[in-house]
């Protein structure tokens, strides 16, 4: 170590007149009184006290402090304290880095017992959005992470059609609630009022909420920021509503004609269309909304939707579906275009709704146009396979999952059989509309020249 030289007491006055020198990069002030205190000043007239002496036979120099802030008496003392961890073999920088981090943990734990539902489920949210599920190993689609939105969301915003607000999704109630206050018995009321106004919303938030605790659970940050055990216990499962499709939501055969009939009187040519397709395809009511006139090739008479399984779903157009598209004016990108925010047809009920009404038919949602090709289809005994690969149900069976696959002129043989026997039962159409020939792209080989004549 460095001889402690020019030792003098330190006074305020010594400290005030103590200069560096020019061209040296910094001096040393040693203090009598105690020898390893020193103030150190730099070109530039800082002055710092800093405490000088051994570790393990190393020199090492510690800042106590600027002379500005700290008072010769309590630099002193100080200093003594920490060389007396140096004496005693410790490092006061490791020390004070330990303490650091401690306390640091000790912040951290309280902000996680403070953190609420809604912080953590918006880093839940915007994780899915950019991650590989696990199953399909593919990224999870927009129109999933979308439903973890509508279920969580707070409503009371006004509807894009129709009059009134949105009603908030089953999971907002827990949005601005600390972990520390959704116990059991919260979950297990919220179950019960919950389940009997919305039964399969409920259902399908539970399931949500559950895959969001595992997430939790296999986080390194917030594994301990909510004691949830209790959403696998008896107590609590029993409470959850079972998720079942509406008997009654559905067309019946004998409904066909009164339904085509009343359909295609809607003045909105747009809607009436829309309608009419979403029967004939089996389609979920946004994917179909949302296609686009690019996704429509009527070379290979196919639709590709945006598919919430499969991400990209190629569907038969099918010849009557072909006709009523054909119908409509390309003013956008939209096939299904309207004045909306998104440019595309949002909310089609109020037609539907009015129909039906004229029409004396029982109540029938969107959603249940999907669910009535599904049934109808039976009535020509389309094989399941095929039905779901047509309406992009995830595959029931290993054979189907991993195995069959069929081609669009498979899916385009049943499908048009579905599409005429509809039609037909509805008095649409006497006979089957006719077949438009598609477009084949085959590989020829090619005739070697022929050897010219001698």
């Amino acid at each position: 170590m460095t001889a402690l030289t020019s030792r003098v007491t330190l006074t305020h006055k010594r400290i005030s007149d103590f200069e560096c020198p020019a061209g040296k990069p910094q001096v040393f002030l040693w203090d009598a009184e105690l020898p390893r205190l020193a103030v150190r000043c730099t070109p530039k007239g800082k002055k710092t006290f800093i405490v000088s002496s051994e570790l393990h036979g190393k020199t090492i120099r510690l800042t106590i402090g600027d002379c500005a802030t700290w008072q010769i008496a309590q630099a002193r003392q100080e200093a003594r304290r920490l060389l007396s961890m140096l004496d005693q073999g410790e490092d006061p920088r490791a020390v004070a880095k330990a303490q650091a981090e401690a306390h640091y943990q000790e912040r951290a734990a309280i902000a996680m017992k403070e953190m609420t539902f809604g912080e953590a489920w918006q880093i839940y949210l915007n994780e899915l959005s950019v991650s590989v599920s696990p199953k399909t190993k593919k990224p999870y689609s927009a129109r999933y992470v979308e439903d973890h939105r509508q279920l969580s969301a707070r409503g009371g915003v006004k509807k894009a059609r129709g009059k009134g607000e949105t009603t908030a999704g089953p999971l907002a109630i827990f949005l601005d609630l600390q972990f520390s206050t959704i116990s059991a018995d919260f979950v297990q009321a919220w179950l019960k009022e919950e389940g009997a106004r919305r039964p399969t919303n409920t259902a399908h938030a539970y399931r949500i909420l559950r895959a969001f605790a595992s997430w939790l659970d296999s986080s390194e940050k917030y594994h301990d920021v909510w004691q949830h055990d209790f959403l696998s216990h008896v107590g609590t499962l029993k409470l959850v509503p079972r998720s079942k499709a509406k008997e009654l939501d559905c067309l019946q055969k004998e409904h066909l004609h009164l339904w085509f009939s009343a359909v295609q009187k809607i003045p909105n040519l747009t809607q009436s269309i829309y309608l009419q397709v979403l029967l004939l395809t089996g389609a979920r009511r946004q994917e179909m909304a949302e296609l686009r006139w690019q996704d429509v090739d009527p070379k290979t008479l196919t639709i590709l939707l945006r598919d919430k399984i499969e991400e990209e779903r190629l569907i038969p157009l099918t010849p009557f579906v072909h006709r009523l598209i054909n119908q409509l004016p390309r003013e956008s990108e939209w096939v299904f275009a309207s004045n909306s925010a998104s440019g595309h047809i949002v909310e089609p009920r109020s037609g539907h709704d009015k129909a039906l009404a004229d029409a004396s038919l029982p109540h029938i949602t969107i959603h249940g146009l999907r669910r009535s090709f599904s049934t109808l289809s039976e009535w020509v005994e389309a094989p399941a396979g095929i039905i779901a690969q047509i309406q992009g149900h995830k595959p029931s069976a290993t054979a189907e999952k991993h195995y069959k696959r069929r081609s669009i002129d498979l899916l385009r043989q049943w499908h048009t059989k579905i599409e005429d026997w509809i039609l037909i039962e509805g008095k649409v159409i006497q006979k089957p509309v006719p077949e438009i020939q598609t477009v084949r792209i085959e590989t020829r080989k090619r005739r070697a020249p022929s050897s010219p004549e001698k």
